[in-house]
């Protein structure tokens, strides 16, 4: 009850498993998280479908400059969550400061080798709000606290990309979010739109709205 308040408690309380038996122990409430967050056998889903739009030749990655490793390290929060290692975003900062040519090169050489260093994360499950029993696995949500470092580069990496998809075209115009000018507000703006357009014609709209759970937990990782 303590949590719903948003009071902080150090330990989860006791878990129920799919058959009824209550959990106590850490390694218990463990595997039962685990068995919630993790699926040991995700759903078969093939990588290539029939439907496929056609493949985009391939473009080369630009070389990520010291510029940019200083513009996104100046929007991160020296109060983050640290990561496993402990280091912060504000040991970052100092290394590059210290040294500008050291992450940039670090960067670089992982996406030329393509072998990524920070691959370990802490997992931590957070107790979703208004739930009234906390004693099921499906009332938290996991909580990946990945190394600053690694997150760095996957902020540089994804400006890259977005980059790409607005000057290549790679997305249409009815993927609202990860395209300049299409945001949710967009999509709310072009709904409310079709609503207001369905009621003035004198017609019958049905709306479909879809929540997958578990999506990237079963994402076919190839």
């Amino acid at each position: 009850m303590r949590w719903c308040h948003g009071c902080h408690v150090n330990h989860i309380p006791p878990l129920i498993t799919s058959d009824g038996e209550l959990v106590t122990s850490t390694s218990g409430i463990n595997n039962i998280l685990s068995e919630r967050f993790f699926p040991t056998v995700p759903t078969p889903i093939p990588p290539h479908h029939p439907d496929d739009p056609p493949a985009h030749a391939p473009q080369s990655f630009t070389d990520i400059t010291k510029e940019e490793v200083s513009f996104n390290l100046a929007q991160t929060s020296n109060t983050s969550v640290p990561s496993p290692t402990g280091i912060r975003y504000k040991l970052l900062k100092w290394c590059h400061i210290t040294s500008p040519s050291r992450l940039t090169t670090l960067f670089n050489v992982v996406i030329t080798l393509r072998h990524h260093l920070w691959r370990d994360a802490k997992v931590v499950p957070i107790p979703k709000p208004n739930k009234a029993d906390y004693h099921v696995a499906k009332a938290y949500c996991p909580i990946s606290l990945l190394e600053c470092c690694g997150k760095l580069l996957k902020k540089i990496i994804a400006k890259h990309i977005l980059l790409d998809v607005n000057h290549y075209h790679l997305l249409p115009p009815t993927q609202f979010g990860s395209r300049d000018y299409h945001l949710v507000v967009n999509a709310a703006m072009c709904l409310t739109h079709s609503i207001q357009s369905c009621i003035k014609m004198g017609h019958i709209g049905a709306l479909i709205l879809f929540d997958i759970q578990g999506f990237f937990d079963n994402l076919h990782v190839n």
